[in-house]
C-alpha cells in the first residue's frame, strides 16, 4: 500500500489495488470509506487559513488575508442547515469565536450579495454564442450547468480569450446574464452536466462513449456501439454544424429499442425525454428554448404529413428549421391581436419506431438500428443492467461533465468542413453522420484512420441490405443483359432511332422482367439456369399453345411492365420511354454517350453489385473487409474494458 502521507491520485490508487490484487467490490468499499473520512473542503481550507494566522503582535500577512477570505467565502455558500453542522469547527479553526465567525460570515454574505448588484439588467439564460460587437468573430461561448442534488445552476463559458470557467453570472455586452432556472430544468425533463469534468482528446472521448454503451444495452451489430459514440458525440457542437441526421432504434414489442435510445441520449447534449403523443406546439417549444437532444418514443405515424414528421425534417437542417406560429398578445388598450412567433427546431432526435416513416424524406434521414427480443440470460451474461442505479446515472453524469469541458474547448460558430473528407464510396446520409467527427479528429492519423474503417463496415452492412432489395434485381438485370454473355446472344438489347434522344440502345420491360425472374429463381434454388429458355417463352407467347391450353398472358406469374417502369424511372432514374405499343428502358443514346455509363456504374456501387469477373482474385482482394478490419478494433477495444480510464 502507499506510504502515509504520500500523494497519489485516483488513477494511481486503482492501478496499485489492481498491482496487489485487491477486489473491485473491495476497493468499492474502500474508495466510499475514504469519502465517508475524508475532510470537508470548507473545513480543509479553514485549516490552512487558521495555519497562516497571526501570532502575538505578528502583523497580519496577504496570505493570511486571502486563505481567510476564500475560508470565509466557501463557508457562505452552505445552505443553513450544513452551516450548523460545521460552524463551531470552522470557528475553532480559523481561531475565532462565535461572535467573530457570525460577524465574518454576515459580512461575507452581505458582499456577496452586493456583487450581484449590477447596472445591467439581468438576463435570464441557457447559455449560447454572444458574439463580441466590436469583433463578431470572437465571442463568448455559454452554456448551463444543473446540479439536481442542490438544485443550483451555475453558467459555464469560454470567454474571447479561451479561458474556460464557471461563474453564476456574467456581464456581455452590456447585459448580466444568469442561469434560467424552470418548472422543466427542475422536474428533470432536460439532463444536464453538473459540472467541468477533465477533458480528454476527441479520440479517448469516443472510446469513454462505446465502451459506456457496451455496458448499457446489446446490439447485434457490433458497429453500432462505434455508431452511437459517433454521435452522441456530435451532438455536444451539433449547433457549429449545418445539418444533421437522426438516430433511431426500430423492432418489434419487448426489444428493448425505447431503452437503447433513451440510454444513448444519456450522453447525448441536454437530453430531452418526450414521446410519440406530445403535441406538436409542446415539441416545438422544448427544441427552440432547450436546443438539446430530443428524444421520441413510438413515433410511429401513418400519415406523412402529420406536423410532428414535418418539424423532423425542417429540423434536420439549420437554414430551414424556423417554424413560424401565431400567438395571441394583449396590446396596451386591451385589445387581442396575433403576433408572428419563431422557434427554432434545429437539433439531433433519438427516435423509436416498429416500422417505418411513410415520408421517404424523413425515412432517409435516420441512422437505423434494428432491435431484435433478447433473452435475459444474454443480457446477463453481458452485465447489461434491466433497471437503471444511481452509481449507473452517475457514471453518466460523470461522462456529460466530461463531454461539456470538450464542447468549451471544441465548439465554432461556423465550421466549413472540406470536401475532402467525404467518403465518394459511402451514401450521402452516413457521411452526414460520421464527416462532423472526421473533422473533429482529422489531427489525429490513427481516430480518423478508424472513423473510415467503421464507416466503410457501416455502409458494407447497408449494401448487403439494398443488393438484396428487388430494386437491386432489376439493377442486376439491366447490367446482365448489357455484360454477360449468356444473356447478350438473347438479343434483348436493341437499336433504333429516337427522336428526343438520337440513336439508342434500349431494353424491353418485358424482356427485363423475364431476366430479373430468371436471376431470382437462380438465387432462391442456387443453381445456374440457362437463359435461352426465355425465347422459347416468347415463341409460345407469339404462336399461343398447341395443346388447347389457354394462351398464356404476357406478364403472368412475374414481375408486372408496370413495377419495372416505377423501379427504372423513380428508384434508379433512369430514362425510359413508350416505343410502339410498349415501354423500354434507354440504356445509351448518341445524345448524351457518356451519361447513361456513369448512371449505371453509380447504381452499381449504389446497390452494391461488383462488375462480373472470372479472373482469379489477387491478394489484395483477399485482405480483411473493413467489417473484418473493424472486428478486429472490436476486440482492441474490449482489452481495455478493464483500463481505469474507460471504467465508470
Amino acid at each position: 500500500m502507499a506510504k502515509d502521507n504520500q500523494k497519489v491520485d485516483a488513477n494511481d490508487l486503482v492501478k496499485l489495488w489492481q498491482a496487489e490484487g485487491i477486489d473491485p467490490s473491495i476497493q468499492h468499499s474502500l474508495v466510499m470509506g475514504m469519502m465517508t473520512l475524508a475532510t470537508p473542503l470548507v473545513e480543509r481550507m479553514a485549516e490552512l487559513a487558521g495555519a497562516l494566522a497571526p501570532r502575538g503582535d505578528e502583523p497580519l500577512s496577504s496570505e493570511y488575508e486571502e486563505a481567510l477570505d476564500q475560508a470565509i467565502s466557501l463557508a457562505a455558500q452552505l445552505d443553513e442547515k450544513t452551516l450548523g453542522k460545521y460552524k463551531g469547527r470552522l470557528a475553532r479553526k480559523l481561531g475565532m469565536n462565535s461572535r467573530e465567525f457570525a460577524n465574518a460570515l454576515s459580512g461575507a454574505k452581505k458582499q456577496a450579495k452586493g456583487s450581484r448588484k449590477s447596472d445591467f439588467p439581468e438576463e435570464p439564460t441557457f447559455g449560447g454564442w454572444f458574439p463580441n460587437e466590436d469583433d463578431p468573430s470572437k465571442g463568448w461561448l455559454v452554456d448551463y450547468l444543473w446540479d439536481e442534488k442542490t438544485q443550483q445552476a451555475e453558467l459555464c463559458y469560454r470567454d474571447p480569450d479561451g479561458k474556460v470557467g464557471t461563474a453564476h453570472y456574467l456581464d456581455i455586452n452590456g447585459k448580466r446574464l444568469v442561469p434560467k432556472v424552470d418548472a422543466i430544468v427542475r422536474s428533470g425533463v432536460v439532463s444536464f452536466p453538473s459540472g467541468l469534468g477533465e477533458l480528454k482528446d476527441t479520440a479517448k472521448l469516443l472510446g469513454i462513449h462505446e465502451q459506456f454503451y457496451r455496458r448499457a444495452f446489446l446490439l447485434d451489430n457490433p458497429l453500432m456501439y462505434k455508431m452511437a459514440s459517433f454521435y452522441s458525440l456530435f451532438t455536444w457542437v451539433y449547433d457549429a454544424f449545418n445539418e444533421l441526421p437522426f438516430l433511431r432504434a426500430r423492432g418489434d414489442k419487448d426489444t428493448g429499442k425505447s431503452a437503447i435510445m433513451l440510454r444513448t441520449g444519456y450522453l447525448c447534449y441536454r437530453l430531452i425525454r418526450s414521446t410519440g403523443i406530445s403535441s406538436t406546439a409542446s415539441l416545438k417549444y422544448i427544441a427552440s428554448i432547450y436546443k438539446g437532444t430530443i428524444f421520441l418514443d413510438e413515433m410511429d405515424i401513418a400519415d406523412q404529413f402529420d406536423e410532428r414528421v414535418v418539424m423532423l425534417n425542417v429540423s434536420a437542417m439549420k437554414e430551414q428549421a424556423n417554424v413560424i406560429t401565431m400567438t395571441s398578445v394583449k396590446t396596451a388598450d386591451g385589445l387581442t391581436v396575433f403576433e408572428p412567433v419563431v422557434h427554432n427546431v434545429y437539433g439531433p432526435k433519438l427516435i423509436t419506431m416498429y416500422g417505418k416513416f411513410g415520408d421517404p424524406a424523413t425515412e432517409s434521414r435516420c441512422v437505423t438500428f434494428d432491435c431484435y427480443e433478447k433473452e435475459v440470460a444474454e443480457l446477463k451474461a453481458k452485465g447489461i443492467p434491466r433497471r437503471l442505479s444511481d452509481e449507473w446515472r452517475g457514471g453518466a453524469l460523470r461522462i456529460r461533465n466530461m463531454d461539456m469541458r470538450w464542447r468549451l474547448e471544441h465548439w465554432q460558430p461556423d465550421v466549413q468542413i472540406p470536401e475532402t473528407l467525404e467518403d465518394d464510396r459511402v451514401s450521402t446520409r452516413t457521411n452526414q453522420v460520421t464527416v462532423p467527427i472526421k473533422y473533429l479528429v482529422k489531427d489525429d492519423p490513427e481516430a480518423l484512420d478508424n472513423v473510415t474503417k467503421v464507416v466503410l463496415a457501416i455502409y458494407e452492412e447497408q449494401l448487403r441490405d439494398k443488393a438484396a432489395s428487388f430494386e437491386a434485381r432489376i439493377l442486376e438485370a439491366i447490367l446482365a443483359v448489357l455484360e454477360e454473355q449468356r444473356f447478350m446472344e438473347l438479343g434483348f438489347v436493341r437499336e433504333a432511332e429516337s427522336g428526343d434522344y438520337g440513336h439508342i440502345r434500349y431494353v424491353r420491360y418485358p424482356d427485363l422482367g423475364k431476366v430479373a425472374n430468371l436471376l431470382m429463381d437462380e438465387m432462391n434454388t442456387g443453381k445456374v439456369k440457362d437463359p435461352k429458355g426465355l425465347l422459347k417463352e416468347d415463341e409460345k407467347e407469339e404462336e399461343g399453345e398447341t395443346d388447347g391450353k389457354k394462351k398464356k398472358k404476357k406478364g403472368e406469374g412475374g414481375i408486372s411492365s408496370k413495377t419495372i417502369g416505377d423501379i427504372a424511372r423513380k428508384d434508379l432514374r433512369l430514362p425510359t420511354k413508350r416505343m410502339g405499343t410498349g415501354y423500354i428502358v434507354i440504356l445509351e443514346s448518341s445524345t448524351a454517350p457518356e451519361a447513361a455509363q456513369e448512371r449505371l456504374e453509380v447504381l452499381r456501387v449504389k446497390y452494391g453489385l461488383a462488375a462480373k469477373s472470372t479472373a482469379p482474385k489477387k491478394a489484395a482482394d483477399q485482405a480483411a473487409s473493413p467489417t473484418q478490419q473493424v472486428e478486429v478494433e472490436m476486440d482492441r477495444y474490449a482489452e481495455m474494458a478493464d483500463d481505469d480510464q474507460y471504467s465508470f
